[in-house]
């Protein structure tokens, strides 16, 4: 799924209100669907036996839309042993730092499908949406509540209606964050007595699925309601209680449902325990990981554990489940693990002792934790070396200190650092968590210089392909470190700088719970809405800190009433280049340590909440105080540029950077006024430096394509010819004018294109040096 698409729904931080309708029956449905005036085919999602797919509501709604399952279509292997080696916990740890930076994946996920879905139904024909409530005390999974608060939100004030549908007699226990208004009870006849196999599919029943199943009985029967796309809804009351289907019937379901993979699953849990194949269930949750579908993924690997053959299968399988209760931060699930079998292999029991005793640290039972911890560490310290062991030293090292030994969590922290400073290759996740644990040490000893240089250390593995929870977090970092040494100055900035990152966010409900914390400097209460809570905290900071710096004109620019001051909306640059124009911004402002630009057109509103309007109101009004120019006045829209990845433009020279490379005709820079017209970007960009990306681990040339292996994040990507081309002849510092001038076929502004395109692309980077020939500036009264 393309999760970082521009979101156009705007989002609020109260509860979702949406209208029921009760329908135990098809014929009860058809009468309440007549009652509303519902003319048009409805778009249904039925999670009544719960749900087996990934994001299960949203993908019924695109089938049957016309956009295709949004989900990757990759077979899961059919096997009956593992036939493998133990998963790599180092890659695995790998994997969830890098998900953690990135932001809440399910939110973010649920937000674009949702997003898609708005789209879809536009302004056509008025649609309505059913969505049938999970019953038999089963539960609703994270992202299918999520999207459905999205897609509420996003339909408001149009023709389009969502509506729940509850089959049972009792009112659906709904997830935090929906209510629902029931109508009156519906037709009340008894269930039918079918027994078909297509009756136990959870969901919408697609085309092939009801070609494999047999769906002529029910047909027959009037007991389907065809939906678009060749999709069918099964009568709910041929829905039969999980706990009175024989699991004979859920093993005829596993072998007729062999070409849809998530299909079998569901069925393998529910049959018989004979007929598991547990390797295929571990194959199938690892798909279900992969769509973003967790909570199926763990009913999975649970069953997989159940039904494993051998100490060594099971070893595997609970490896992996423990991993993804790490991820979904379950704690007591992973404390409760049985302890390993001494029979299986020495690394994977190592894996699993040390899963074990994470889960007993993050419940502050760090003295039994230790016993685990120790054991782990006895069984791989034959190769010290090894990036299992040294993560097995970093978690470690945490439970050290909840054990109040923080010179021996230090002493950890180090070992791993001189072990890294010994290999050969960088280890860019160990590289991140190692020096943000030795900043985070330092800091707590009040060791601020050394702090300061291990959390820069840290996010200098993610410059250049940094994310928008990267930034944040490095800025509240050094914000909080500032403020410990007395810096009230600097400690200002920094807060400026995660304020204007913050409210600029795209998803700023998918920010991650660490992150949360550190903003916070408390856990988020229950309830609390996210981005109200941060939103009310980086207020009172900016506020705390511009008094600690005793600026007048700032304090009395937080001193405004910003309920009723002008709330621009904040905006990333490079969202908004997706709809607009590419001279989009106006003007570049700003001073040492922070940069804006203007927009001439509004941006559409990403959240609305009033501690959020409030933060917003307070930035413009701080704006305003420390740039004091026309060229702020009045604005509905101001963009926050991360300069590719890397921070916002915090010299006069990065802000020239930025123009060049936006096409900002004009900048102000702590008062003076630079005019950039067409020709004076264009000579500024021939001078400009061309160096490999900041995020760039590697390149790998195989024949004339160029492999381009980046630090973090994003997967290796393989160049055209033309653009490896560039790579071949670009030597350090050298500008698109010279490497024009190495190529012999290529023309100087098709080099420039490609150069830029590969800039875009995190390959590059681009900078004007700082002798770099400047047009005629302007200078204004300085701030």
């Amino acid at each position: 799924m393309n999760s970082m698409r521009t979101a156009s729904i705007t989002r609020d931080p109260g509860p979702v209100v949406l209208d029921g309708i009760r329908a135990p029956t098809l014929a009860a449905l058809r009468s309440a669907l007549a009652a509303l005036g519902a003319e048009v085919m409805p778009i249904v999602a039925d999670l009544s036996l719960g749900a087996w797919r990934s994001h299960q509501a949203a993908c019924e709604f695109c089938i049957q839309l016309g956009l295709g399952s949004p989900l990757r279509a990759q077979p899961v292997p059919k096997a009956t042993t593992t036939g493998a080696a133990p998963p790599s916990h180092g890659d695995l740890v790998g994997i969830r730092i890098d998900a953690e930076s990135r932001g809440d994946r399910m939110l973010l996920d649920a937000l674009d499908l949702a997003t898609r879905v708005v789209a879809a139904a536009g302004d056509g024909p008025a649609r309505t949406f059913l969505v049938f409530t999970p019953r038999y005390g089963l539960a609703w999974e994270a992202e299918n509540s999520a999207f459905l608060r999205f897609l509420a939100q996003g339909l408001r004030g149009s023709a389009h209606r969502l509506l729940l549908v509850a089959a049972g007699p009792e009112d659906p226990i709904l997830p935090a964050g929906l209510s629902a208004d029931w109508g009156t009870a519906g037709d009340t006849a008894p269930a039918a007595a079918s027994k078909s196999l297509l009756g136990l599919v959870p969901g919408i029943v697609e085309p092939d699925v009801a070609a494999a199943l047999d769906a002529a009985p029910l047909r027959d029967a009037g007991l389907l309601l065809p939906l678009a796309g060749g999709c069918l809804l099964v009568a709910p009351e041929c829905r039969r209680p999980p706990s009175q289907v024989s699991r004979l019937e859920y093993d005829k379901l596993a072998r007729a449902a062999r070409p849809f993979d998530w299909l079998e699953g569901y069925a393998q849990v529910c049959g018989n325990n004979f007929y598991v194949d547990p390797a295929f269930l571990s194959a199938a949750a690892k798909q279900r990981v992969a769509e973003g579908g967790t909570g199926i993924a763990l009913r999975l690997l649970e069953r997989a554990v159940a039904c494993a053959s051998s100490p060594m299968d099971q070893g595997v399988f609970l490896a992996q489940l423990q991993g993804q209760r790490i991820t979904l931060l379950r704690y007591q699930e992973l404390a409760a693990a049985p302890d390993p079998s001494p029979a299986i292999w020495p690394g994977l029991r190592a894996i699993l002792l040390e899963s074990k005793a994470w889960g007993l640290t993050m419940l502050n039972e760090a003295e039994r934790a230790r016993a685990y911890f120790l054991e782990a560490r006895r069984l791989l310290e034959a190769n010290r070396y090894n990036r299992e062991y040294l993560y097995l030293l970093n978690i470690s090292a945490l439970n050290e200190l909840k054990l109040g030994d923080a010179a021996g969590a230090l002493a950890l922290e180090q070992e791993i650092e001189a072990t890294l400073a010994q290999q050969g290759r960088h280890d860019w996740h160990l590289e991140f968590i190692n020096s943000v644990n030795l900043a985070r040490l330092y800091r707590r000893s009040r060791h601020f210089d050394e702090a300061e240089v291990y959390y820069r250390r840290a996010f200098a593995t993610t410059l250049g392909i940094r994310t928008e929870n990267d930034t944040l977090y490095l800025n509240v970092y050094l914000a909080r470190l500032h403020m410990e040494r007395g810096w009230a100055a600097e400690a200002f900035i920094d807060w400026l700088r995660t304020a204007l990152h913050w409210v600029s966010n795209s998803v700023p409900e998918a920010l991650g719970g660490r992150l949360a914390g550190a903003i916070l400097n408390r856990k988020l209460a229950p309830g609390e809405a996210l981005p109200e809570a941060i939103s009310a905290a980086l207020l009172a900071l900016l506020q705390e800190s511009a008094q600690a710096a005793g600026r007048p004109a700032v304090q009395a620019a937080l001193a405004g009433d910003f309920d009723t001051l002008p709330a621009p909306v904040f905006a990333r640059s490079d969202r908004s280049a997706e709809d607009r124009p590419p001279q989009a911004a106006a003007c570049a402002i700003g001073a040492p340590g922070w940069s804006i630009l203007t927009a001439d057109t509004p941006a559409p509103e990403q959240f609305r909440g009033p501690n959020y309007r409030r933060l917003r109101a307070c930035l413009y009004a701080l704006l305003q105080a420390l740039a004091p120019v026309p060229e702020l006045a009045n604005r509905d829209a101001i963009l926050v540029d991360d300069r590719l990845g890397h921070e916002m433009a915090q010299t006069r020279a990065e802000l020239l950077d930025t123009c060049v490379r936006l096409a900002v005709p004009r900048m102000i820079f702590d008062g003076e006024v630079t005019e950039l017209d067409a020709a004076a970007r264009a000579r500024l960009e021939d001078e400009a430096q061309v160096r490999l990306g900041s995020g760039v681990a590697r390149v790998d040339f195989d024949g004339p394509a160029a492999v381009v292996t980046f630090k973090r994040y994003r997967p290796p990507l393989t160049l055209p010819a033309e653009e490896s081309a560039i790579l071949r002849l670009l030597q350090d510092r050298d500008s698109p004018v010279a490497l024009a001038h190495l190529s012999q076929e290529t023309p100087p502004d098709q080099v420039r294109r490609l150069v830029r395109a590969l800039e875009r692309a995190r390959v590059l980077n681009l900078s004007i040096p700082e002798n770099a020939h400047v047009p005629q500036r302007l200078v204004s009264n300085r701030l």
